[in-house]
């Protein structure tokens, strides 16, 4: 579906970018005509191929990104609908340095560790 989003939000001309949100995400960009190996973990790939010609994209996958607000939901019980999680995001204190890594199926981009875990840190008696 990554592939769909990129033709139809209208990626054509290398640089263009766009990013799809799911279950997990992906954000990827047309580099054209040029096959472009990337050094810092993304994946090269063939975007479509029209009139014998091949556009290539470079794209990094998340593993696990919208699936964490079902997590929440539905195992956890932090919240009861979709929307609450934006609310609880916008009372965040950015200097309370309290990270979540949702790496339930591993990592994807760059670092592509399957053996990755989850990681909660940074939590005192005040977060929250």
């Amino acid at each position: 579906d990554s592939h769909g989003a990129l033709l139809g939000q209208g990626c054509f001309a290398p640089g263009t970018a766009k990013a799809t949100y799911g279950t997990g995400s992906s954000v990827m960009m047309q580099t054209g005509d040029a096959c472009i190996e990337s050094t810092g973990g993304l994946v090269t790939s063939l975007a479509w191929g029209l009139s014998g010609r091949g556009n290539y994209v470079l794209e990094g996958n998340l593993n696990y990104t919208g699936a964490v607000i079902s997590w929440l939901k539905k195992d956890v019980g932090l919240l009861r609908t979709d929307a609450e999680s934006e609310q609880l995001a916008r009372q965040a204190h950015p200097g309370d340095r309290t990270y979540f890594v949702p790496a339930f199926t591993g990592l994807g981009a760059p670092y592509w560790d399957s053996e990755a875990t989850g990681l909660l840190t940074g939590i005192t008696r005040t977060t929250g």
